[in-house]
């Protein structure tokens, strides 16, 4: 029982990963500093957390690419229902490091040793709740 609990929760976790990315490929479209021959690929997240009820955090690693090269950046969401029957009451997503900027780390350099979020944030969108 605990093994299917476990498998279902990462399947969550997993549908959850492939909708915020989805829905941060489509803010970055509108930023300056992201080419139109690039996107969002995955969200490899290190944890999903339960932070508040009805809000999740989300930490990891943003995949994306042009079609030659795959990159990563890392990443920080957190999403929080107003009430269990809404779909999405509000989200705020943090991704990039300012410091060092885009196309830093390759897909194939990717560490999986925790890490410390960047001290600035590149890009952060919010809901427009």
């Amino acid at each position: 029982m605990a093994a299917e609990d476990e498998t279902n929760r990462r399947a969550r976790g997993r549908r959850l990963s492939n909708i915020v990315a989805g829905l941060t490929g489509a803010h970055l479209q509108d930023e300056p500093a992201w080419s139109r021959y690039w996107w969002v690929d995955d969200l490899l997240e290190d944890s999903i957390e339960t932070i508040a009820p009805l809000t999740v955090e989300i930490r990891g690693d943003l995949v994306w690419g042009d079609g030659r090269h795959d990159w990563t950046m890392p990443f920080r969401g957190r999403i929080s229902l107003a009430e269990p029957a809404d779909l999405l009451a509000s989200y705020e997503f943090e991704l990039a490091n300012a410091a060092t900027g885009l196309q830093k780390v390759g897909y194939s350099d990717r560490r999986f040793e925790p890490r410390t979020d960047p001290t600035e944030w590149l890009f952060t969108f919010r809901s427009r709740n």
